[in-house]
């Protein structure tokens, strides 16, 4: 069974491995490390063609091992490294496919496999891992086997987290793929993180409308198979923005942004509690209580499923958390909120925190301003002034706080740290900011008055420049300006690629100008200026036609050409590229803005709610606060408390309780999409159905037709009861008609193609008749004598009658035939 389970999986046989377990292999004792690691290595590098994510994979592992990209590393090379494969490939997960959520996986010294088949080996438990349906998951999801990942992915639990990350790794394989010009892996790699984070999206939504406190407590549980995390970390560092934007995130967002204060509170309020404290004590708050079970629940503990794998969700058994509204109350003893306690709510809650932020921000640029216009002197002249010293304690307070960010982020590694960072672009913005003050406040202490002094003001000024530009920031929590804030962010990438083009035409239009111009110049600062700068603002329409330097140009003419054609490439041409550039980055967010907005919300309020209380310069006393609090814990021996409304711990019974809960809405979601399936098929059916009886009612109404035209036609040709040879040779034809009609019938596309073809058959009849029948055939010639002469005496009347065919039935081309009667 063990062979025949693990061949299966080699072999990406699901229904085999269905089968299996169906009848008894359990993956707990299946699943050893030897096994792991061949599931891996045997996929990676057997005999067969390897698969090309696995051939990605394998690139993977040996640039971990080697340092050096080789996607098309030899086979024996990796199989001298099968005794730490387990641990390459865990480093090349944590690193490279999950930066910044998992730290180690596969380092310990039990994933390292020594000894062969055959050899001597210490014996091993049944089953090495706790949760093998996370292992193979992942060996599954890399190996980019669709249908294995999502059996695997539905047999385990921590669903959620479990779909994200699997979209995680998905995105990066991607990524790595397209850098290597895999185009068509790249595009099935990106398919199928998009697979899982709709499964994730659609069981947070299941859950969403069975319980939607569990469903908060299920975003930010700590994900302990997961790298300690939570799904909302996890969608937020891979990009989920669909996942992001569900009702039970953003729900979930208003509650932390609010604080303790009730959801309701309007902004202008909260405003006015910032500048009026007074008006703190007019909001009212929200009070929770725990979850008590009902009495007539026998059992404490959440129901088992019969398989005895994951409890089953029962959303009776237990009352949620009632949720109170508080007034502030100034009696010792009555039911609200005291005074204090009020001022610690509204002063804690992260949109407090961004209001104090923005309005010290201001503050802030107002002073600086001030203090380059008015109070920038050499340090010889005067000392450093208030204003100066006021900029520097703002500044000083933004850098302690981004270094508590750095040492904040989740991963163990500093390089790791830095590198999520620097991810953030604001991040950037305040590493370049601060940089910039600190140059300029060096310069300033050490360069003396004159006209060396002037650089001191050119850098202050960019300096100061930065500071304007990192405040839009504060903008992204607006549901109308945040869209645009981000559109001006990828409109900045688009105008550097516009920039590289246009300098290639500013320099070759430029050099070749002032060589016409002024041949044989001096070499010179001023040489580059002329040949780059006077292009640049051509490009805006300033030609510097009058300016005169008293020089004969040498080609004049040609000079024209150029500019006129330097002027056609850059207005005409590349400045309309640049719109068309602008136009559809404004499309591309403008469609999906409210789930751009949605995503880059999380960032927003997770930063200010982790931020200690005050804005900075402020927020230094809150740094104090804090690290006060840490050492007093340390050196009492107090646990550190790490839970808090984005990362929380909970108890064995709450997390079976949220595991029942994902399982339920794994389980509803597959069945919803079965039952879509299913409906959809059925009205695929409906709707053959139904075109199908239209057709046989529209060869119901042709036959019938052509069955009126059959008798038609025979009444047309009945010949005289006299005349035998005639009345045979005339039978022929309604048969003859019959077999030239018969495939108007069949073919309903061609119904009036076939019917000019019927005509023309009657056509042919005709022309046919004139040839074996005489002028003058006897009447009562009952032997068929066609050819007997006629009396010359005969009256016309004793010539045989031939009933003429209605006018309707000759077409207007086939009027000028002769008639019957002629013929006859």
């Amino acid at each position: 069974m063990p062979s025949a389970m693990e061949t299966a999986l080699k072999l990406d046989k699901v229904e085999f491995v269905k089968l299996l377990l169906d009848h008894g292999v359990e993956l707990c004792k299946f699943l050893t490390v030897r096994r792991l690691r061949d599931l891996y290595d045997d996929v990676m590098t057997g005999s067969t063609d390897v698969e090309a994510s696995a051939e990605l994979v394998r690139g993977l592992v040996e640039q971990e091992k080697l340092g050096v990209w080789n996607p098309c590393c030899s086979r024996d090379r990796l199989e001298e490294d099968r005794v730490d494969l387990l641990r390459l490939v865990g480093k090349v997960i944590c690193t490279k496919l999950l930066v910044g959520q998992m730290s180690s996986l596969y380092s310990e010294e039990k994933y390292l496999v020594r000894g062969e088949l055959g050899q001597v080996k210490t014996p091993r438990k049944t089953g090495d891992f706790e949760n093998p349906m996370q292992h193979l998951l992942l060996w599954a999801v890399m190996m980019n086997r669709r249908e294995l990942a999502l059996l695997f992915w539905r047999m385990g639990r921590d669903h959620i987290a479990s779909a994200l990350t699997a979209s995680k790794v998905l995105k990066s394989l991607a990524k790595v793929a397209d850098s290597e010009e895999e185009l068509d892996l790249s595009l099935d790699l990106s398919n199928h993180a998009d697979e899982f984070e709709q499964l994730a999206r659609g069981v947070i939504n299941e859950c969403y409308g069975l319980d939607k406190k569990k469903s908060h407590d299920l975003l930010i549980r700590r994900q302990e198979n997961w790298g300690d995390t939570t799904c909302l970390a996890i969608a937020s560092s891979s990009r989920h923005l669909d996942f992001m934007s569900q009702p039970a995130c953003q729900s979930k967002l208003n509650l932390v942004w609010k604080g303790k204060m009730a959801l309701y509170t309007s902004w202008w309020k909260l405003i006015l509690s910032t500048f009026l404290p007074f008006m703190i004590f007019t909001i009212k708050f929200v009070e929770e209580e725990e979850d008590q079970p009902q009495e007539d629940s026998a059992q404490h503990s959440p129901a088992v499923s019969p398989r005895g794998k994951t409890p089953r969700f029962k959303p009776h058994k237990y009352v949620h958390r009632a949720k109170r509204l508080l007034s502030v109350s100034w009696q010792l003893g009555a039911k609200g909120i005291g005074p204090l306690q009020a001022i610690y709510n509204f002063h804690v809650a992260p949109v407090t925190k961004f209001m104090y932020t923005a309005v010290f921000y201001v503050a802030f640029l107002v002073i600086f301003s001030l203090f380059i216009l008015t109070d920038l002197h050499p340090i010889e002249e005067e000392p450093i002034g208030i204003l100066e010293w006021l900029t520097i304690a703002w500044l000083a307070s933004l850098l302690v706080e981004e270094f508590r960010q750095i040492a904040a982020e989740h991963p163990r590694s500093l390089w790791h740290k830095l590198q999520i960072w620097f991810s953030d672009f604001w991040n950037m913005m305040d590493c370049g900011l601060l940089l910039l003050f600190l140059l300029s406040l060096v310069l300033h202490v050490t360069v003396a008055a004159g006209p060396g002094f002037e650089v001191v003001r050119v850098m202050y000024c960019i300096t100061l420049g930065f500071s304007f530009v990192r405040l839009p920031q504060l903008f992204m929590i607006h549901k109308d300006i945040g869209p645009k804030v981000i559109m001006i962010q990828k409109m900045l990438v688009d105008l550097v690629f516009f920039l590289v083009i246009l300098l290639v035409f500013i320099f070759a239009y430029g050099v070749m100008r002032h060589t016409l111009i002024f041949p044989n110049s001096a070499m010179e600062w001023s040489l580059l200026t002329n040949v780059s700068l006077i292009p640049y603002w051509q490009v805006y329409g300033e030609l510097f036609v009058d300016e005169q330097d008293g020089t004969t140009p040498h080609g004049s003419w040609l000079v024209y050409v150029l500019q006129g054609l330097y002027m056609l490439l850059t207005n005409v041409l590349l400045l309309n590229l640049l719109i068309a550039m602008f136009s559809f980055t404004f499309q591309k967010i403008q469609d999906n803005s409210e789930q751009v907005w949605r995503f880059h919300r999380y960032d927003l309020i997770y930063e200010f709610f982790d931020r200690p209380w005050g804005a900075p310069p402020v927020i230094i006393l809150g740094h104090i606060w804090r690290f006060g609090r840490w050492v007093a814990r340390r050196c009492g021996g107090k646990p550190l408390d790490t839970s808090d409304d984005f990362n929380r711990k909970f108890p064995g019974h709450e997390v079976s309780r949220q595991q029942a809960l994902e399982k339920a809405g794994a389980e509803n979601y597959l069945l919803r999409n079965l039952q879509l399936q299913n409906e959809h098929i059925d009205t695929k059916f409906a709707t053959t159905s139904e075109r199908l009886e239209k057709v046989l009612d529209d060869l119901e109404d042709i036959k019938e037709s052509v069955q009126a035209k059959e008798e038609l036609e025979a009444s047309f040709y009945a010949p005289p009861a006299a005349d035998v040879t005639d009345s045979a040779t005339l039978r022929t034809r309604p048969s003859s008609a019959t077999a030239s009609t018969s495939g108007v019938a069949v073919d309903l596309q061609h119904r009036m193609s076939n019917l000019e073809d019927h005509l023309g058959s009657i056509k042919d009849l005709l022309e046919h008749l004139q040839p074996t029948q005489a002028p003058g055939g006897a009447a009562g010639d009952s032997r068929g004598r066609a050819g007997a002469p006629q009396a010359p005496g005969a009256a016309a009347e004793d010539r045989p009658t031939v009933a003429r065919r209605p006018k309707s039935l000759v077409p207007q081309e086939y009027s000028d035939f002769p008639d019957p009667d002629d013929i006859m």
